[in-house]
């Protein structure tokens, strides 16, 4: 079947591409790249409306390839210790991190969190002084010039803007097929996440499951190049894992528990990690126990045919070309 660019362009309000070619995946993406930049250079606001340049992506993500590097490690591989004790957990559980430890990216982090730990020892605990707040306030901002000096010193492209969303849609609606999001359930409707200038995402949402009943999930990216990670911290020892192949032909790695389950995948430019506060047992108890309307409600336990399901509904195609635009 031939597909038009020409024809999928006019939800996102635009009349064409330079110099697109129809039905090219290599010429299409380096037109969106080229129209992409021209958006960002005639926007002067410093917190950009996301539905314009998140839906040209969209638009030609059904005429793009995967561009999935999919180097599949286990969550074992992602390891990188210990959370700290919690009266709220038995044991401590399991932090992973997408970040490979020899990267720069990731020494980075290292660099700052350390930074940030010395500075937040010093800081007072409970009912704080006006005054004490306003030295709370400095420190975070010498956090903030910390992560910026750490960016320039390895050479990677730091966040400076963030765009808040309030629906998948706003994303270009290539999180997921939209049908996915419970019309019913007040967490389809409360829904939150935000993009960045260096192409990353963070969007909280829920989904039905096959069978009835809904999973909440969070999806968070890292774009490759740039000051972001993202991270989670799981029990591995519940956790069983398996790579899956997903029909649009990305390779990801999928894990299910008894209380929690995740999916991770490494595309060409940017890690995707996502975790759904559900699991082979029913829900998280320790994150969905809360006072709020949009946390309520019925948490089904998931089994590898929901997880699989949930893969396959990600555009990857879509995630990975916010990435390449946030490197440039």
């Amino acid at each position: 079947m031939d597909i038009k660019i020409s024809d999928l362009l006019p939800d996102s309000g635009v009349t064409g591409l330079p110099g697109a070619a129809d039905g090219d995946p290599k010429r299409v993406r380096e037109a969106v790249m080229r129209k992409i930049k021209e958006e960002n250079m005639n926007t002067k606001r410093r917190i950009r409306k996301p539905s314009r340049i998140l839906l040209i992506v969209a638009a030609v993500a059904a005429v793009l390839s995967i561009a999935a590097i999919a180097y599949n490690s286990t969550l074992r591989d992602m390891t990188s210790g210990k959370e700290a004790d919690s009266p709220y957990r038995a044991e401590p559980r399991d932090i992973i991190t997408v970040l490979p430890q020899d990267s720069p990216t990731y020494k980075a982090f290292e660099e700052v969190n350390e930074f940030r730990r010395e500075v937040q020892s010093q800081q007072p605990t409970g009912g704080v002084t006006q005054e004490e707040f306003e030295q709370i306030m400095a420190d975070n901002e010498r956090i903030n010039q910390k992560y910026l000096e750490v960016a320039e010193k390895y050479g990677l492209k730091p966040q400076t803007e963030s765009t808040e969303v309030r629906s998948v849609a706003e994303l270009g609606a290539t999180i997921h097929n939209g049908s996915l999001l419970p019309r019913d359930d007040p967490r389809a409707i409360v829904t939150f996440g935000n993009y960045t200038d260096i192409g990353t995402i963070s969007y909280t949402g829920g989904f039905t499951l096959p069978g009835g009943g809904v999973a909440d999930y969070g999806i968070q990216t890292a774009t490759k190049g740039t000051m972001s990670t993202v991270g989670a911290a799981v029990y591995l020892d519940e956790l069983e894992e398996w790579n899956h192949t997903t029909d649009d032909g990305t390779s990801v790695l999928l894990a299910i528990g008894e209380r929690k389950s995740l999916l991770y995948v490494e595309l060409e430019h940017c890690y995707v990690l996502a975790v759904l506060r559900t699991g082979s047992e029913g829900a998280d108890v320790e994150i969905v126990t809360s006072e709020f309307d949009w946390n309520r409600g019925t948490h089904t336990a998931v089994t590898r045919e929901d997880l699989e399901y949930f893969a396959d509904n990600i555009g990857f195609a879509g995630i990975d070309a916010i990435a390449e635009a946030g490197q440039k």
